[in-house]
């Protein structure tokens, strides 16, 4: 019994002795109790569990050494267009225990969603190295989200290795499986831990563990602990790709900096462990494989981790490979079996976490302290046995503890450079207490085929202290060359000199008396060896005096391009013109310079040497200059990886030609506008006739009547004097002083957002559904109507925050949801609006009626005038202000406005400041001009010189569907410029109006859509931060906005229905809600 009061009467009928004698304790060991210390982990109380899935859609192309030669065919392996990114997918919490029980309580966090980066860019996974391709997770943020929705704590990860103790857990049945597990993921199950620290808590009084868990958080540093297995990840599927299983459990930190890399203060093993035949499959392959352990020496509780230990077959589902038990052995070599069967068949064994907990009596916990805990397999009724048998004949040993425990108390992977050296400490214990003098050998695992003596530990040979730690100095000594040797007889690339950044060295640790792994056979299903250190020296790299895009960068990024072609959606690395633009500059060195556990951190550079990134840093703030003019000269060059049934040629066909079945002619009378000069200049009544019907306007006062050229309209009525525009919103004029209050206004500027906000998803989808290098003006027009219009919204929230109003941008309120009928603010009602993959069609008959100018005529005799258009309820807004006056402007509010950084010279200006109705008109001006055109006379006039690039939105769109740009001819405006090249077999074949609801679960357009509405959110959120006036959020915005057009254009390449032969992709789902 404990000193203290707090000892727990010992539960003996929670011991079956398989001997009738009783246990021989050592009293010695007695002694040791009163002086041993709780330290605490995620296995200890209290703790909550929680399971789900996990998508981990790491690039692969850095895992196949071939692809690092330039003259070599890429390999796409199975995942070379991954986007790097790890999540979370329907995770809750399925278990709490509390603080002084070991069975679950009915506690409030119970179903409480577990998320990851609700308002940032999703976390980050890298391979490091070709040799040793330990996928670390960067920048992951855990937030356990309540029922109301409300952050109820959240924290950062630190990073951690997904495969820190990883082995093919599936259970072979035939040949067929065999083929496809030994070279899959699907096999493996990996188990990590890591901590949490920078934690927030919300309201949290209605959960008692939570309570408990912040309450031990606070005394010990503002931490958590936390480990996370994962398994069953399809890296092959037509299903779920990229998907796994995950169980995860959060605990109390550690006290005493407990090492991380491997959980819990003992461990169970399967080394050394004279498995019997019938427990072994045809393959050799263990059954059981480690498991951690701890025992709380306050409650005398033993909590065991088997959430990585026992095989499941194909369907995830646990293989009953016998009743298995706890147990110890005495002096007697009689086998003391512990409390119940582990219960690893029960249905709520994973909601658990896969953990065992059990009080032990007071003679077991005892004889724990000096003795190794067992896993046993019964191979009779536990009733039969009554007497003290061999193991051999009763019971079989399938997992023992290691008598001495050593791991690391940091990363298995460490990068350093030329002279740098690294402090590592081991930890040894013998059953839980650290071991003082104990000799720790470290050698040069056989598994490297690096050169020796890159780097060199000191001393090869070192002695624990009190704490049971050994402390070893690893240095590089040599300069590693630029160019890495690699030798696998196997590949074309054998003995090849590849340029792979630095040299991969191995490293092994053991403990004077037990046996160096490399003289162990390991069974076939041991992926990942525990006990390795690796380090990689970087190349050694002096930087030049003044860096050259030809001779020092452009060569490291053309690499990097190669391997990660997933980085083109956001900037093409490997071309001159695209990394120079004005935005790419300042988002790839604001990228570099943050840390590496950042999420937006340069993905696809995790693995570069300090010196190299320093060096392209300093070349990216010399602002090389950009040549925007070339980049129009760019080959169309169709690429398509995921659909080999639809392979987009890019033939550049002539709009008269006759259209593949992925488009719809054009109408002649469009076409008669498009191709006759003097047409453009006086307008034919059919034109707009067809106009009217495609987008289904209404026309004045709300008479029936088609409006043509001549009239047909009614006669005036007071209520329909043009000379009083109508506030939309309201239905009165604005002459009337109640109606254009300072309240009204905010109103009026708040549907504005809406509307812009509506016009970006419309436009994106179709932009998007564009295969990659194919109609690439068309893409750049799309493109520039897109940047604009996100200016436009930035524009009337600034508008809003000068007048003391809050913008909304992050509410299901505000968001768009398609399909519509009209905008928001009652513009344009009966326009109908689609989501649709580009066609020249959905351009005219959608995007034009969209941007439909206030006055569409360019006659200076007559117009056409279009109610309830964009730029008249611009208008309005602007002739409101006018009438309230300055007043109604807060001066401190000027540096609460937005101005989005890196504003290429295609997006036409940069956001305004807003200050007073002056500031204001201008604003408003230049929203209407770049969406309407400043006159009906002439389309091109605004502030800005006439190009290409800056018409207004309405032509540029019919420049898309005349085929040719808008130029000023003789003296007139038509569509004779150069021509604008499209190809309908370079759209892919996306569903209408794709939503939640259209998505199967189970399938991988499923996968990405998730992925891409994650991704959406995580935008409005970070969005609306940003409009609260957090500006640092603004450069991660941005981030995440690339990474949107990443996941878009993944679902356009996954068919809808991977059992169905119809060709028809997956589409970007704007859903506000999934669930």
């Amino acid at each position: 019994m404990k000193t203290g009061g707090r000892m727990m009467p010992p539960d003996r009928s929670n011991i079956l002795c398989v001997c009738s004698t009783k246990l021989i304790i050592p009293l010695q060991i007695i002694i040791v109790v009163a002086y041993h210390t709780t330290y605490g982990s995620y296995l200890d109380l209290p703790r909550l569990t929680f399971n789900g899935k996990v998508r981990v859609d790491a690039a692969t192309g850095n895992n196949i050494p071939c692809n690092y030669h330039p003259n070599e065919t890429i390999d796409e392996g199975w995942n070379l267009h991954g986007t790097g990114e790890f999540s979370l997918f329907d995770c809750k919490v399925t278990s709490a225990l509390g603080s002084n029980s070991a069975q679950p309580l009915n506690d409030a966090v119970i179903n409480s969603a577990v998320v990851n980066n609700i308002n940032g860019p999703y976390p980050k996974v890298a391979d490091l190295d070709v040799q040793l391709m330990l996928t670390t997770v960067y920048g992951l943020t855990l937030a356990v989200i309540g029922a109301d929705g409300g952050i109820l704590v959240q924290g950062r990860v630190k990073p951690f290795v997904l495969g820190q103790d990883m082995w093919r857990r599936n259970i072979i049945s035939d040949d067929n499986d065999t083929k496809r597990c030994l070279a899959m993921d699907f096999c493996s199950s990996a188990k990590s831990a890591s901590i949490i620290s920078d934690l927030t808590w919300g309201e949290v009084s209605r959960s008692h563990v939570l309570q408990k868990l912040k309450h031990i958080s606070d005394q010990r540093g503002g931490m958590l602990s936390i480990s996370l297995t994962v398994y069953s990840y399809m890296s092959w599927s037509p299903y779920n790709f990229t998907l796994g299983h995950c169980i995860g459990t959060i605990g109390p930190p550690s006290l005493n900096a407990e090492p991380l890399l491997i959980p819990g203060e003992r461990m169970l093993s399967f080394m050394n462990v004279p498995y019997h035949l019938s427990v072994r499959n045809s393959y050799n392959d263990i059954l059981l494989y480690n498991a951690p352990f701890q025992i709380n020496h306050d409650s005398l509780r033993l909590t065991v981790d088997f959430s990585n230990s026992i095989s499941y077959d194909l369907h995830g589902n646990f293989k009953n490979i016998g009743q298995l038990w706890l147990g110890i052995q005495d002096q007697r070599d009689c086998i003391h079996l512990i409390g119940d069967p582990i219960p690893y068949l029960e249905n709520n064994w994973v909601h658990k976490g896969c953990i065992y907990d059990h009080v032990l009596a007071e003679d077991t916990y005892n004889h724990l302290l000096s003795s190794p805990l067992h896993v046993y397999r019964a191979t009779k009724s536990i009733h039969e046995l009554n007497s003290c048998l061999h193991t051999a004949i009763t019971l079989q040993l399938m997992l023992q503890e290691i008598p001495k425990f050593i791991r690391p108390m940091s990363d298995y992977l460490s990068k350093l450079e030329y002279k740098q050296s690294m402090t590592v400490e081991l930890k040894v214990t013998q059953y839980g207490l650290p071991i003082k003098d104990q000799k720790v050998h470290i050698v040069v695992s056989m598994r490297a085929a690096a050169p020796q003596g890159g780097v060199l530990p000191f001393p090869q040979i070192s002695s624990t202290d009190e704490q049971g730690i050994a402390t070893v100095v690893f240095q590089v000594v040599k300069k590693i060359p630029q160019l890495r040797t690699f030798s696998d007889p196997q590949t074309p690339c054998n003995r090849l000199q590849l340029p792979i950044e630095g040299q991969l060295y191995y490293f092994q640790y053991y403990v004077s008396d037990t046996l160096q792994n490399n003289d162990v056979i390991q069974p076939a299903n041991i992926i990942q060896p525990a006990n390795i250190i690796a380090f990689i020296a970087f190349s050694y790299f002096k930087e030049p005096q003044v860096p050259n895009w030809v001779d020092n960068v452009g060569p490291i990024f053309k690499y990097y391009d190669r391997l990660f072609p997933a980085m083109k959606h956001i900037v093409n690395l490997g071309d001159y013109f695209d990394v120079t633009t004005t935005k790419n500059l300042h988002l790839i060195d604001y990228s570099m310079g943050l840390d590496i556990n950042h999420p937006s951190h340069m993905p696809v550079t995790r693995d570069m040497s300090p010196s190299k990134r320093t060096m392209i840093q300093k070349w990216l703030r010399q602002k090389p200059k950009p040549i925007y003019s070339l980049q129009l000269q760019k080959k169309n060059s169709c690429q398509s990886h995921a659909i080999k049934e639809m392979v987009p040629l890019c033939i550049h066909p002539d709009i008269t030609r006759k259209l593949s079945r992925h488009d719809i002619p054009i109408s002649p009378f469009i076409l008669s506008r498009c191709l006759k000069c003097e047409v453009d200049i006086q307008p034919s009544d059919n034109y707009f006739q067809q106009l009217f019907t495609q987008i289904n306007l209404p026309s004045p006062c709300n008479d029936d009547r088609p409006l043509t050229k001549e009239g047909g309209a009614p006669a005036q009525s007071e209520l329909c004097d043009t000379n009083r525009p109508l506030l939309r919103s309201f239905g009165l004029t604005i002459q009337s002083s109640e109606l254009c209050t300072l309240q009204q206004l905010k109103k009026q500027l708040q549907t504005a957002i809406q509307l812009e906000f509506s016009t970006i998803p419309l436009y994106l989808t179709s932009l998007y559904s564009l295969v990659d290098g194919c109609n690439l003006e068309i893409s750049q027009i799309i493109r520039s109507v897109v940047k604009q219009e996100m200016q436009h919204m930035t524009q009337a929230a600034n508008i809003l925050i000068a007048i003391g109003g809050r913008p909304i941008i992050d509410s299901r309120d505000v968001a768009p949801s398609y399909p519509a009928k009209g905008l928001p603010g009652g513009v344009l009602p009966n326009l109908f609006i689609n989501l649709e993959r580009f066609s020249k069609e959905h351009v005219f008959k959608v995007f034009m009626g969209v941007e439909v100018p206030h006055d569409i005529s360019v006659d200076t005799e007559s117009s056409i005038v279009f109610n309830n258009t964009i730029g008249q309820f611009y208008k309005e807004i602007r002739d409101c202000i006018n009438y309230l006056g300055d007043e109604i402007f807060i001066p401190s509010s000027v540096h609460k406005q937005i101005t989005w950084p890196w504003v290429d010279p295609s997006v036409g200006f940069g956001t305004r400041m807003v200050s007073d109705t002056r500031s204001a008109g201008q604003a408003i001006d230049e929203i209407i001009e770049q969406g309407e055109g400043a006159s009906p006379i002439d389309p091109t006039e605004e502030h800005i010189p006439f190009s290409e690039h800056n018409i207004a939105h309405f032509y540029k769109f019919e420049e898309i569907v005349c085929g040719r740009h808008l130029v000023n001819y003789y003296g007139s405006y038509c569509y004779r410029g150069a021509p604008i090249p499209y190809d309908p077999l370079g759209v892919w074949p996306m569903q209408s109006n794709p939503s939640k609801h259209k998505v199967r679960p189970n399938t991988n357009c499923y996968t990405q859509a998730r992925a891409f509405h994650g991704t959406y959110r995580a935008l409005l959120r970070s969005l609306q931060e940003v409009l609260d006036g957090d500006k640092e959020k603004i450069e991660d915005t941005i981030v995440i906005m690339g990474s949107l057009g990443i996941h878009a254009r993944q679902m356009m390449k996954t068919k809808l229905w991977p059992d169905k032969e119809s060709s028809e992709t997956c589409g970007p789902v704007w859903d506000y809600d999934w669930d």
